[in-house]
């Protein structure tokens, strides 16, 4: 099932549940600390069931202290999503439903969790899409870059932080008939050189959708459902992220059921090309099935393995180390008594000081309802946040502030 059709069913649900929303008098926000984490959460309805995610709330990962940040009675959801250059300023989506149909904004919130303004253009509305990589910022603080778009394209654009309003479109993307009802999800490197669009659907693939690289300085475009060097009649889908220098791409392989395979998982340069075809080794013989967690430095980068039956489980974090080409684990937890309780349902984020990964978990792995926030610490320790709100998801860490020179 599509990531866009499993985020608006999510989202229907929020909306036809009676939500309890919290008063505004007892939300006072704090200023949050380097380090910690900001994610979005909200108060259980009358009938126990997750209601609408219209708060955003700070987590300390070291004391587990959690503080509430921001909150907006009128949004059915609010999603953090890029801090500024200088850390000074959080970009954050805001969903709201009308009775019939759901829209989006795209708003700025100071550091002391102050509403500072909401662009003209807005984003496109689709939750499921929105990576923390999918809002971008100049150098300087004073530009945003962020894909709207209506029924028949999508575009990226430049926006001025000051007024919010749109200064001009980078690039414009046509849908074709046949993938309005699945449009392509669009990325691109914070120097604007690379764009991606409909990487990481593989369904896409498989209906012969486009899925490109587009070198917006050459206006180049490059094929990247098929990648060159790849032998036998595999199918990749390729994370539509970068890595934090821009250096690579990566892409892994999936089965379809007339032809299972063996797991692949490629290492490609910023145009699509093969530089290597990783090999499961130990200590897991696991590779990752989706987008890894890169350190900064691009050296190493990381994957969640969950192993198990439904009486014993157990979760691994893995790290890949592009120097050595040799695996290592960073994460092993202890048994658990469901193996939902140990599965991975969002990219995996590595903090800033690169000692904690974050991601969405099972909040009631029963019912595979809703989800928690899970921090894991690279010393080998696992905490679920779960006070006092019982679910939360989307999780960012908070930069620390640049001063002006």
């Amino acid at each position: 099932m599509p990531k866009q059709f499993i985020r608006v069913c999510l989202l229907t649900v929020l909306c036809l549940c009676a939500p309890i929303f919290i008063h505004p008098d007892k939300l006072r926000a704090q200023p949050p600390l380097p380090g910690d984490l900001i994610f979005s959460t909200g108060q259980l309805n009358a009938r126990g069931v997750p209601a609408s995610h219209n708060v955003l709330a700070r987590l300390d990962p070291r004391t587990g202290q959690v503080v509430s940040f921001y909150t907006d009675p009128t949004a059915i959801y609010l999603k953090a999503m890029s801090w500024s250059p200088q850390g000074d300023v959080l970009a954050f989506l805001r969903f709201q439903w009308d009775g019939r149909s759901y829209s989006a904004q795209l708003c700025l919130l100071k550091r002391s969790g102050v509403l500072q303004g909401c662009f003209e253009d807005r984003p496109v509305n689709a939750l499921g899409v929105y990576d923390e990589n999918m809002i971008t910022w100049s150098a300087d603080g004073t530009r945003l870059y962020f894909v709207s778009g209506d029924d028949i394209s999508r575009r990226l654009l430049e926006a001025e932080v000051k007024t919010g309003k749109t200064l001009r479109t980078l690039y414009k993307y046509d849908l074709q008939e046949n993938e309005t009802d699945n449009p392509p999800i669009l990325a691109w490197t914070s120097d604007l050189r690379y764009l991606t669009i409909g990487a990481g659907d593989h369904t896409r693939v498989q209906q012969g959708l486009p899925v490109l690289l587009i070198d917006l300085t050459a206006n180049q475009k490059i094929d990247l459902s098929h990648i060159p060097g790849t032998q036998g009649k595999n199918l990749f889908v390729v994370c539509p992220f970068f890595s934090p220098q821009a250096t690579y791409l990566t892409a892994n392989n999936y089965d379809v059921p007339e032809a299972p395979i063996t797991p692949q998982f490629l290492l490609l340069d910023n145009r699509g090309a093969l530089i290597s075809d990783i090999k499961a080794a130990a200590p897991a013989d696991a590779l990752p099935q989706g987008c890894p967690a890169w350190q900064k430095d691009e050296k190493a980068l990381y994957f969640s393995a969950s192993q198990g039956t439904e009486q014993a489980s157990t979760l691994r974090i893995l790290k890949y180390s592009l120097e050595s080409k040799q695996f290592s684990t960073t994460f092993s937890s202890g048994a658990f008594s469901q193996f939902d309780a140990v599965t991975v349902t969002s990219n995996i984020s590595l903090s800033p000081d690169e000692k904690f990964l974050a991601f969405d978990s099972p909040f009631d792995p029963g019912v595979n309802l809703g989800t928690q926030v899970t921090l894991i610490s690279l010393a080998g320790t696992l905490q679920r946040y779960s006070a006092p709100f019982p679910f939360s998801s989307d999780p960012l860490w908070i930069p620390a502030v640049v001063e002006a020179f």
